[in-house]
């Protein structure tokens, strides 16, 4: 039987390193983009869909794993690390306070996916990643509900390819985003019509620098229904397919203005968009993935170390028009902790959540647009999302950084009208070149043991080896797993040591100058206890002894003379025990010493002289 257990110990230790160390690969590895043609995966209405991605309903508080890769409908691989899904709600019953998707092997993390606090169905995009070992992902609903998952891609690391790559993301150039398609403007001049199939030509869109190489589409739709009049769904698929998908982009079941983002494959620059009710339709472009261009940018998902986190929450008090800086990459941040440390690259969008909750003169009202967009556009004209109704509405947004004359790790967001805004991060496109993501490490102390790891990023990824290439005060140095280690005894200063870092291929990156501070030692430690009560016979006695200034954990001996019997000194310096009857009477003198965790061992120590008398019986 204990064998048994051992071995079990073993096997669930080593399961659970192997989910640690995959985590940190995926969130180290560069993804590139894989589209597949829209997809239904799961809808828990339907008993034809495989197993585990039919009925039942999602029970309200409780979650649900849809192991992706088992779909054979859609044909997932194994090695998929991230997905682009569209998630609808079908609420059962009059209320659905959120509902939440994320990797599955970690913990839930506190952010919502999307809300029908009326229960109407609705439906988000969202870019997720993967679990560490089945490649699963969790949903969780407050209350039960129908869900239904469509897929229109996925991301995979650089490890996956042979021949032809993955496609990296680009941002477009001077702007936020860019109209390809609106029915209200002249040039178009009449509303999509119900149950036809309208062709939309998206690499011709004027003033928006689409690039012939483009061969899928970050594409926000916004539907306007006519009259107001129910839409019960909206479609959009590749341009040279015509057979019309069984997925969905959005819905809106009430006829008011819905918007939802949707990544949109296209091989000849065009799209086909289908709608089962009259309705204006508005277009706008975020992005493109494209095989190759400049600057080309790679998803990093949150998982394992770095998880989904909730960034801004205005609540209690709502936001008026703006524009309003909103921290995301920075020590600002609420999650900051969600992204690499030090690492702020040249350029990164932010895969967003975008939440509002309109509010207008001390209630509900409605919410003619939120604005997400970089610092330095000025004016953007462009909505993230509309809720003219005045409920509580979301739709993803990718939104770039560092852009123009940005604020490093910032973005803007604006409102029509006040109301409270959320954004939740769960990813983040940023450079897949091979570097050194640490560049201004914690500040060393002299004679204070120093161990701090450096972080690698891009390429591809890990494993990754570590080169020093010296400038490190004295008795610090990189190791070749990239721990930064010793015992700093050099002059107090700043120093500017250089690292270079290769990826599991051998790819090597620049030569990165890093900057370290060392400080002083701190004060010797100093025995602030000189005298002692006295112990009386046959008593229960515990004094703890003092020290002033030193480096903690501190270690206390004796180093001469003893105590009374039957009374001891711990290693932390607490003096117990009760004297016998032999001992009354007696004074009992002995030097202690104090040792605290200054490096090397033995640096900080004070000694001091110390007596305990053992009263006489009366």
């Amino acid at each position: 039987m204990d064998t048994l257990r051992r071995f079990m110990s073993i096997t669930l230790f080593l399961c659970l390193m192997t989910m640690i160390t995959t985590f940190i690969a995926q969130a180290q590895t560069p993804l590139y983009y894989v589209p597949t043609g829209p997809c239904r995966l799961a809808d828990t209405r339907n008993a034809s869909q495989p197993s585990g991605f039919g009925p039942p309903s999602l029970i309200g508080s409780q979650t649900r794993n849809f192991l992706i890769p088992t779909n054979n409908n859609c044909h997932i691989p194994n090695d998929a690390s991230a997905y682009a899904l569209n998630l609808t709600v079908v609420p059962s019953g009059g209320y659905l306070d959120y509902i939440t998707v994320w990797p599955d092997d970690q913990p839930q993390p506190v952010v919502s996916t999307l809300n029908s606090w009326d229960g109407r169905i609705k439906a988000n995009s969202l870019i997720v990643g993967a679990g560490a070992v089945d490649q699963g992902v969790s949903v969780f609903a407050t209350q039960t509900t129908d869900v239904i998952l469509d897929i229109t891609g996925y991301f995979v690391g650089p490890s996956f390819f042979t021949g032809d790559t993955g496609l990296n993301y680009f941002t477009l150039p001077g702007v936020a985003a860019c109209n390809v398609y609106n029915t209200l403007a002249p040039s178009v001049g009449s509303p999509i019509l119900a149950n036809t199939i309208t062709s939309i030509n998206v690499a011709n869109a004027p003033y928006c620098a689409i690039p012939g190489n483009a061969t899928a589409y970050a594409l926000n739709f916004t539907a306007i229904p006519v009259g107001q009049q129910p839409l019960a769904y909206l479609q959009a698929w590749p341009g040279d397919q015509p057979a019309v998908p069984h997925t969905s982009v959005l819905n809106a079941p009430t006829g008011t203005t819905v918007a939802n983002m949707s990544i949109v494959e296209s091989s000849n620059g065009t799209i086909n968009v289908f709608s089962t009710s009259d309705t204006d339709l508005s277009v706008d472009i975020l992005g493109y993935f494209a095989p190759a261009g400049p600057d080309p940018l790679a998803l990093y998902p949150m998982v394992g170390t770095y998880q989904p986190a909730r960034c801004y929450d205005t609540r209690p008090n709502p936001i008026d028009l703006g524009p309003y800086g909103v921290d995301i990459h920075t020590t600002n941040s609420p999650c900051y902790t969600s992204f690499p440390p030090d690492f702020l690259p040249n350029t990164e969008a932010y895969v967003l959540n975008a939440t509002v909750l309109p509010f207008t003169n001390g209630g509900p009202g409605g919410l003619g647009g939120l604005y997400v967009f970089p610092v330095g556009v000025e004016d953007p004209q462009l909505a993230t999302l509309a809720a003219l109704d005045g409920v509580v509405t979301s739709n993803m947004t990718i939104t770039p950084s560092l852009f123009g004359l940005s604020s490093p790790g910032a973005i803007n967001t604006f409102v029509s009208n006040p109301s409270n805004v959320l954004f939740d991060v769960s990813a983040f496109f940023a450079t897949d070149s091979i570097l050194v993501a640490s560049s201004n490490l914690p500040p060393a102390q002299q004679h204070v043991s120093y161990s701090y790891q450096m972080v690698g990023w891009g390429g591809v990824g890990p494993p990754y080896t570590w080169i020093d290439d010296g400038g490190w005060p004295i008795a610090l140095g990189l190791g070749s797993g990239g721990v930064v280690s010793g015992c700093p005894t050099d002059v107090i200063g700043t120093y500017q040591p250089a690292a270079e870092v290769s990826d599991s291929a051998g790819n090597i990156s620049p030569l990165t100058v890093l900057s370290i501070t060392e400080s002083g030692a701190p004060p010797y430690p100093q025995i602030s206890t000189l005298l002692l009560p006295p112990a009386p016979v046959n008593q229960p006695y515990s004094f703890q002894l003092m020290v002033s200034g030193g480096l903690a954990p501190f270690t206390w001996t004796i180093i001469g003379g003893s105590l009374p019997d039957n009374m001891h000194m711990s290693s932390s310096g607490l003096i117990t025990g009760a004297p016998p009857l032999v001992d009354n009477g007696n004074t009992y003198t002995f030097a202690v010493q104090v040792t605290d965790s200054e490096c090397p061992g033995g640096y900080g120590t004070d000694a001091v002289v110390l007596s305990i008398t053992v009263p006489p019986v009366s």
